[in-house]
């Protein structure tokens, strides 16, 4: 947890030690990833939830939106599938073993084929018995190697970073052509997150985009990144879903944080709000310098 919020903060040396720390631990990484994230106990497991079935239930589970067999047959989920884009499932190379988290052409209920690159991630280790099908894993060792990873390539620290991560990449890429980052270097992101730079740490925030979707902090990342997005019909987006009067390509846009509520307002007067719109507006945002005065 430390880890993570040093990130946001951009606290590259806490994130590097706390990362460390808990690399450090008996949890270890493992190639074996293509049965489901449904095991607290699993050896890359950090920290999960244990479900039992006289604590379990059916549709609140998160593995009843995320498993597509389950939603197949009779889930709700169903109606509003988890996938990935295509943008992000062509940057997995042909070798890697995470390629079979997602099936990008699949048959629809009524036998159509579709190509939606649909996720088989997640998924009931019983999906006859919901209660207990699945535990719920909220954290895994991989993300604190790419966390480290990353903390190393902001210190400056290329050459370790590039170990770091061709240690990890090791246990997902197998075939006659290794995975090896050696060549790239330096930290230079583009102002969108399907821009491309060939730079290190982009390379890192790649590897981790693909190793923690649908887990931990996309959209924290985006945010601490200060990364604008586009979402279009050619990376397989539904045309549907998209909101062309929000700015969500300018890294700044306050468009796609949402408000607190006013009763949390009322409740607590040192909460700043986030600004409404395009624009920061009032001198409000992010900044806790920003924050109002209270009254003692």
């Amino acid at each position: 947890i430390m880890t993570r919020i040093a990130l946001y903060m951009g606290d590259w040396q806490a994130a590097y030690n706390a990362a460390s720390k808990a690399i450090s631990g008996s949890k270890t990484l493992t190639a074996d990833i293509l049965n489901g994230y449904n095991d607290a106990d699993a050896k890359d497991v950090l920290w999960g939830a244990e479900i039992i079935e006289a604590q379990g239930t059916t549709n609140p589970q998160f593995l009843v939106h995320m498993d597509i067999a389950y939603n197949n047959a009779s889930g709700y989920g169903g109606t509003a599938r988890k996938c990935c884009s295509e943008w992000l499932y062509k940057r997995i190379s042909a070798g890697d073993v995470r390629k079979g988290w997602w099936n990008y052409e699949n048959l629809d209920k009524n036998g159509k084929v579709t190509v939606g690159y649909q996720q088989y991630k997640f998924r009931f280790a019983d999906a006859s018995n919901t209660y207990v099908g699945a535990d719920h894993i909220f954290m895994r060792i991989p993300e604190m190697y790419l966390s480290k990873a990353e903390a190393a390539c902001r210190l400056g620290n290329d050459t370790e970073a590039q170990n770091i991560l061709n240690e990890f990449m090791s246990y997902r890429v197998s075939g006659d052509i290794p995975y090896d980052c050696s060549s790239k270097t330096g930290t230079a992101m583009g102002r969108l997150t399907t821009d491309e730079t060939g730079s290190l740490l982009e390379e890192i925030i790649l590897q981790r985009r693909i190793e923690l979707w649908g887990e931990f902090g996309r959209v924290y990342d985006i945010k601490r990144l200060r990364q604008g997005f586009v979402r279009t019909a050619e990376m397989g987006h539904p045309s549907d879903a998209f909101r062309p009067t929000l700015k969500l390509d300018d890294p700044e846009s306050f468009d796609w944080v949402l408000t607190i509520p006013q009763a949390e307002l009322d409740a607590n007067p040192y909460i700043v709000q986030n600004p409404v719109g395009s624009v920061e507006a009032d001198g409000q945002g992010d900044d806790p310098a920003l924050a109002p005065k209270v009254e003692e």
